[in-house]
């Protein structure tokens, strides 16, 4: 995205600009000349930043509600605790997206030192945070901190939708320990009755103080458990582009799942043309999704691993 806050503030300008030419009187020929030349400077820095990709990690947070005056202030425990909250899910997520298996409840999340957020200012308007990536080098790609708080922040509008099944669909790869910290986030400005309007490169969104106590209850509400099983069976085949896979276990319904993120593309033919129909050991993930209130559970699997029956086992 375009550098969020000299867009903001590029904007105020041209808004303020444009209000004094309106205000201005007509005899005065050098005032109008000044604002009208300043005026165009403005749009032609506008349009430059607008071509120019941002590559780097960048979102801001404007909060309202009970603990914030406007655009003059916020209350000092929901700056201090929004951003420590929103830091320690960017960084589960980015762990979750890029460390190889999964990331554990509690303790020190995996590589957080590469997901660190800078503050970098407060825009104009209301009263919030420009949070970027920190690292001073020239990109000519989009970092992979980058992805990470965009699908934080997509995680984040899901979990504020008035449809429900759009939020279970969001959580289905999604870890414990990222919904633990989304979680702790949310409760963070529920708690201090804030709301919350969210800009980053591909995620816009708006979430009033009602909305922010539902996705907390949301999230609360769901219990994720994932647990790794060895299986016998045949294996009936796997599709590269949807990554599904299918297996006939021998104690049970055949099972349908995705491919793990270790399993790559390439692999999948191999596995097609030697697995296929044969007797193998699968190690399989199954992780199920509990509603606390209704008691509803949703189970999904994915293929970790698999080797043929009665062979020395070697990992994909």
């Amino acid at each position: 995205m375009a550098n969020s806050i000299a867009i903001d503030a590029l904007y105020a300008e041209k808004n303020s600009l444009i209000a004094l030419l309106k205000d201005l009187p007509e005899d005065d020929i050098l005032g109008k000349m000044s604002l009208e030349s300043r005026l165009k400077d403005v749009e032609y820095q506008i349009k430059q930043i607008a071509d120019t990709p941002e590559m780097l990690a960048e979102t801001v947070l404007y909060f309202g509600g009970d603990s914030v005056n406007g655009s003059y202030g916020i209350n000092i425990d929901l700056a201090s605790d929004a951003l420590k909250r929103y830091q320690s899910y960017v960084s589960v997520v980015h762990a979750a997206r890029t460390q190889k298996g999964e990331i554990s409840e509690a303790g020190p999340i995996p590589g957080a030192d590469s997901s660190i957020m800078q503050l970098i200012a407060t825009p104009r308007g209301s009263f919030g945070f420009v949070l970027k990536e920190r690292n001073n080098q020239l990109r000519m790609v989009e970092s992979s901190l980058y992805e990470s708080v965009e699908a934080a922040n997509a995680l984040i509008a899901s979990s504020a939708t008035d449809f429900e099944d759009d939020f279970d669909s969001a959580i289905e790869d999604v870890q414990p320990r990222v919904l633990k910290e989304l979680n702790n986030f949310l409760e963070t400005l529920n708690r201090h009755g804030a709301s919350v309007h969210l800009v980053s490169a591909r995620t816009k969104v708006d979430i009033p103080k009602k909305s922010i106590a539902i996705a907390a209850s949301r999230t609360e509400n769901i219990e994720i458990t994932e647990k790794e099983e060895l299986k016998s069976g045949i294996f009936l085949g796997a599709r590269k582009h949807s990554r599904d896979f299918n297996f006939q276990p021998d104690d049970g319904m055949p099972i349908s799942g995705k491919l793990g993120n270790d399993i790559k593309d390439q692999t999948v033919y191999l596995m097609n043309t030697e697995y296929q129909d044969k007797r193998c050991k699968a190690v399989l993930l199954r992780k199920e999704t509990k509603r606390k209130e209704s008691g509803r559970i949703s189970i999904k699997w994915i293929l970790q691993d698999i080797y043929l029956e009665n062979t020395q086992h070697k990992k994909l």
